[in-house]
This record gives structure tokens, C-alpha cells and sequence, in this order.
């Protein structure tokens, strides 16, 4: 419907100008007709609306040559000559809806081409119909505007210099087109990107530091490869930090079949892990144009595949039925696929805790740690026992709450925690998102505590930060359900002048309390029950949206987990050089596409025009 709206809309607009100005209109209407041509082939190509355009805009093309016709008729002398010639250009650049016609589908099956001939013929014929119409049309333009200028007599050197200058410039825009055929044919890209191949992070060197057996690194490379020529210090650099436990040899693939057929590596560009008689591998391509990507990121592959390598796979266990966030959840606040990710990269097996898995009974032995991700509805009472349950027996829960969803009283009141009622806002420290009052609850700080969960967030608080899209204040109750006392040490803090929101107007009240607010809270039992918990105030911290841009988010929650299961000498950042992601839409490159193929031609155009016209004063003062 908006196509057909469209065609009539510009149907009627070339139309009325032909016909409102027959001095300097008909060649408006004569690229109306074109530009439903263009579109009914291009835009509406394939749809309904191709055929109406396209015979509407041959007919708007036609129709422009009578009102020309007309026009000419009107006048006399040198103005009638003038519309003579800008006819003449006109059928010069109407042969260009000829020559489209010599590309269409029922001319090429006609003549009974295909394969290399068909691209021939259409890329031969496609080159010629631009070139026609830019020598009729601009030339044809320049006559009306002169036409315009001069109403009564047109004067022949008036005429001759449009003529002219339209020719010369119809060219010079005409030398694009071969430029650009030669620059596709000939195709050829510079990466002037940065890069770099990752250091390696103090979590992957922490974990080959603590190697309880040797391993081997084994790069299957020629010895002419600029990729492994990148990767080797890397590999030198995890050897020196082993004690002797990592050794790296590099191997070209033919010269060793017997070592290769034992590690299934068929080619080279393969990196291996081996341990004994377990192994891991990964690609990263011998061409080093294609392997790039892979280099920015090769700590993070690297640690994956050690922590396979010599780690136990473990399970975490994420509670389900209440309304959870979750990795599924529609709602990119709330999905957790990012986490799950990370979480994989660790070496966990993340399962669903649900009724069905036996929440109202037991936590599973296997569990490495529980993850409570703030759930909608309340927990069903013997889910509540099962989990303290797990927590007597010195398990882990890593628990998120969130503004407006269950504040988890009984199963935080065991842990001697509880959750505030209404989200967090502050003035000045915030993430703007929607740039409106409610960013304010878009907490972003680096206020860190002193515990094994921050240790790398402090290192680098002047650099990181952690998000929290809409959190609440977590406190110590000071007395605590589980056995023995706890230790509760808050680990993440909010700025001065945070308030507690509680009239959801984000504005902050007189009543309501500019102070520093903890976030979130690590608890850990004694030796004889020796339970870790790790209570956040904002489920959204470790969402999808905020761990894709917030490096900050993305170590807390990976170093909390490292706690949780005791490998807190493993916490550390893992480095990339990965470039930030640049987004099109579909707008924008329909943007770049049309401004491209319109908007550079028309200022060529306007410029041109603007030359001619100074030209023609500055000649008519001379004559003066």
C-alpha cells in the first residue's frame, strides 16, 4: 500500500511541475519518470508494486516529451531553439530506458543468453545506460534553468555554455561508473584495524602457576607462518610462569605424521593441550589475515581449554519455577546466556534446579554452587530447607535479588543478609540509557571492598566498573540461621548520595537518605561449616546487556563464582584485544546506500550549477 502511495505521490509531483512551469519544470518531470523507473526495478523489485511503477514512470517519461513539445510551441526565436536542443537530450537520455529494456529478462531469454555471455551482455549494457541518461538529462536541466532565467529571449551564447558544461560534467560524473566496475573486478582491503595478540591474563598465568602436572603446548605450524610467529611469546611467556610444568614445542605438520596421526591433527594451524594421555585442540588458521580474530582472543580460548584440561568439569545448578532470570529469558535485562557462557568457559555443566530436579528435597552432592537468580514468586518452604540444608553441609549459593521481585526473607535471614524493598537511585553516577529521571537507578560504581571476589576489580577501580541496572541496598541482619558465626564482608558499594527510591519519582525527596549503600555482600562460614554466599543486589548485573559492556560486571560475577568453589587463587582478568563491535541497522545502510548513489551526484549537480550561474553573472556585469 505505501508503494502504491509512493508511485501516485510522485506520479503527481513530476506531473504538476511540467505543467505549473513550462520553462524550467519539463525536465523535472522527465526525472520523475526515471526515478519511478528506478524505483519499481530497484526498491519495489519482486513485489506488487514493480510493474505499476515502472509502466507508470515509462509513461511519466512519455507524457514529459509533450509537455516539451507544448512548451516549444509557446515561444519563439532563440527561446524555441532552446527547447529544441533540451528535446534532442531528452531523447538521448530516454535511450537509456532503451538500453535498460536490452537487460530485462524477457530480452536476454529471447537471445537465448546465459552463463558468461548473459553477464557480459548485462554488465556491457548496464555500463552505457547511467552514461545516457547523466549526457541527456544534465544538459536538458541546464537549458531549463536558462530558460528560466531568460523568459522573454534566450541568448544563444546562454545556450551553447548550458549545452557545454552539462556535457562536460555528464561526463566527468560518467568516469565513476568504469572506476567502479574496475575497483569490484579488482577487489582488494587494507586492515588498518588495531591489533595485538592477547598477554596472557593473571587468571591463565595464576592457573598454569598451579599446574600439579606437566603439560605440553603443541603448535602445528610451517616455519614460515606469521601466525605462529605472533603466538609463540605468548606460549613462552605461560612456560615461564609454570615452573617448568608447561613446555611448548612447535611442529610442522608433514615432518611429524606419527605424533600428528596420535593427536588426529591433519593439517596445520592446530594448537593442542596434552596431559598425560588427555588432550584438548584448538584452530587457530597458519594464515594470519584469517587468524587475526582468533589472536585477539587467544587467553580466553587458551584458559577454556587448560581448565578442560586439568580440571574436574563441575556443575552449577540454577533454581527454576519461581520466575527466575534466566538464560532463556525474553527480556534482555534479565537473560543470564552471557553468564551460562562464562560459566562454560569455566568448565561447569549448568543444569536446571527445578520440582522436577527434586528442589523441595535436596541439593544434588555434585553441585559446585546453587544460583538463586531472583525469582518472582517466593520459594516454596521445603525449597527453603533444602537449600539450608546444603548450606549446613558447607555449600555455596551465589543469590541475586532485584527491585519488585521476592526479597528471599527466610532463605537470606538464614545467611544473616537481607534485601532492601525499593531500587537505588543516585543523581550524578549513573548509566544513561534512556536519558530520562529513570537512568538514575542506573548505578554505576568502583567502590570496592577487601575480599578475594574484588581483588582484581581493585587493581583496576580506576578503569572498571561495575553496572547495576535498578539494584537494592543488601545489609547484615547481625545474627544468622546457619550454623557458627559468619563472616560478612560487603564486596561492592555505591556512591555517596545514593537514596533509596521509595516513591519511584527518581527525584530524591527530603525524606529519603543520601548515604553509600552496599550492593552486594560475600558471607562465609566457619572452618567446621565452611558455606560461601554471594548476595547481589541486581539480578541485571549479570545480564546479557551489562556483561557484553561492562568488563567490570563481567569479573565480578566470574570471580564471585571462583570464590564460591574455592578457586579464588584463580581470580584475574582474562585479556582480549577484541575491537569493540560497530552495529549497522538496516536504516543505516539503506542511509549510506541511497546517500551514496543520490546524494553525491546531486551535490556534483548543485556545484556545478552554482559555478555556471556565478559564471553567467559575473559575465553579464561585464557586459554591463
Amino acid at each position: 500500500m505505501i508503494g502504491y502511495v509512493l508511485v501516485a505521490i510522485t506520479a503527481f509531483a513530476a506531473l504538476g511541475l511540467g505543467v505549473a512551469l513550462p520553462r524550467a519544470g519539463v525536465g523535472l518531470a522527465w526525472i520523475g519518470g526515471l526515478a519511478l523507473v528506478y524505483l519499481g526495478q530497484r526498491t519495489f523489485g519482486g513485489g506488487d508494486t514493480e510493474l505499476p511503477a515502472t509502466v507508470v514512470g515509462v509513461l511519466v517519461v512519455a507524457v514529459s516529451f509533450g509537455l516539451r513539445v507544448r512548451a516549444m510551441g509557446k515561444v519563439e526565436g532563440t527561446s524555441r531553439a532552446a527547447h529544441r536542443t533540451a528535446l534532442i537530450c531528452q531523447a538521448v537520455g530516454s535511450g537509456a530506458l532503451l538500453v535498460w529494456a536490452l537487460t530485462t529478462a524477457p530480452v536476454t531469454d529471447a537471445l537465448g543468453l546465459t552463463g558468461e555471455s548473459l553477464d557480459r551482455w548485462i554488465v556491457s549494457w548496464s555500463a552505457v545506460f547511467p552514461i545516457l541518461a547523466l549526457a541527456g538529462g544534465i544538459p536538458m536541466l541546464l537549458l531549463d534553468q536558462a530558460l528560466a532565467a531568460h523568459p522573454v529571449a534566450m541568448p544563444s551564447v546562454a545556450r551553447t555554455q548550458a549545452v557545454a558544461s552539462g556535457v562536460a560534467l555528464a561526463f566527468g560524473i560518467a568516469l565513476v561508473f568504469p572506476v567502479n566496475y574496475l575497483a569490484a573486478q579488482h577487489d582488494m582491503d587494507w586492515d588498518v584495524s588495531y591489533f595485538r595478540v592477547t598477554d596472557p591474563g593473571q587468571s591463565t598465568l595464576a592457573l598454569v602457576g598451579n599446574l600439579s602436572e606437566p603439560v605440553e603446548i603443541l603448535l602445528f605450524y610451517p616455519p614460515n607462518s606469521d601466525t605462529k610467529e605472533q603466538m609463540v611469546p605468548y606460549f613462552e611467556e605461560l612456560a615461564a610462569a609454570s615452573g617448568g610444568k608447561l613446555v611448548v614445542q612447535v611442529h610442522d605438520q608433514p615432518t611429524v605424521p606419527a605424533l600428528a596421526k596420535e593427536l588426529t591433527v591433519r593439517d596445520n594451524g592446530y594448537v593442542v593441550l596434552r596431559r598425560g594421555d588427555a588432550t584438548q585442540k584448538f584452530k587457530v588458521d597458519e594464515d594470519l589475515k584469517k587468524a587475526r580474530r582468533d589472536l585477539k582472543k587467544l587467553d580466553g580460548t587458551v584458559q577454556k581449554h587448560l581448565l578442560k584440561l586439568v580440571k574436574d568439569k563441575r556443575i552449577a545448578y540454577v533454581l527454576t519455577g519461581h520466575g527466575e532470570a534466566g538464560p532463556r529469558d525474553a527480556n534482555p535485562f534479565f537473560k543470564l546466556g552471557e553468564l551460562k557462557q562464562a560459566l562454560i568457559a569455566q568448565n561447569y555443566d549448568v543444569k536446571d534446579y527445578g520440582l522436577d530436579e527434586g528442589s523441595a528435597e535436596a541439593v544434588p552432592d555434585d553441585a559446585a554452587f546453587v544460583i538463586v537468580a531472583a525469582p518472582e514468586t517466593s520459594l516454596f518452604p521445603e525449597e527453603v530447607k533444602a537449600l539450608e540444608a546444603y548450606v549446613d553441609r558447607g555449600g555455596s549459593l551465589l543469590v541475586y535479588a532485584d527491585p519488585g521481585r521476592d526479597r528471599m526473607t527466610d532463605l537470606l535471614a538464614y545467611l544473616g543478609v537481607a534485601v532492601g524493598e525499593h531500587p537505588l537511585a543516585n543523581a550524578s553516577r549513573y548509566v544513561p540509557i534512556s536519558n530520562g529521571p529513570i537512568d538514575r537507578a542506573n548505578l554505576a560504581t568502583q567502590r570496592y571492598g577487601s575480599h578475594a571476589t574484588t581483588a582484581t576489580l581493585s587493581r583496576y577501580a580506576t578503569r572498571d566498573y561495575v553496572v547495576m541496572i535498578s539494584a537494592v541496598a543488601v545489609s547484615e541482619t547481625g545474627s544468622t540461621g546457619a550454623p557458627g558465626p559468619a563472616k560478612h564482608t560487603p564486596i561492592i558499594r555505591s556512591y555517596e548520595d545514593t537514596w533509596e527510591d521509595a516513591d519511584g519519582d527518581f527525584q530524591r525527596g527530603p525524606d529519603e537518605e543520601g548515604k553509600v549503600h552496599v550492593l552486594a555482600m560475600a558471607v562465609q562460614g566457619p572452618d567446621e561449616h565452611p558455606y560461601r554466599a554471594v548476595v547481589i543486589g541486581d539480578v541485571s548485573s549479570a545480564s546479557d546487556i551489562v556483561l557484553t559492556r561492562s568488563k567490570g560486571s563481567a569479573i565480578l560475577a566470574v570471580d564471585s563464582v571462583r570464590w564460591l568453589v574455592g578457586d579464588e587463587d584463580l581470580a584475574g582478568e582474562i585479556s582480549s584485544e577484541e575491537d569493540v563491535r560497530i552495529e549497522h541497522t538496516r536504516e543505516g545502510d539503506q542511509l549510506w546506500f541511497y546517500g551514496t548513489i543520490f546524494g553525491i551526484p546531486v551535490l556534483v549537480l548543485a556545484l556545478g550549477g552554482l559555478f555556471v550561474t556565478r559564471r553567467r553573472r559575473a559575465g553579464a556585469e561585464e557586459g554591463r
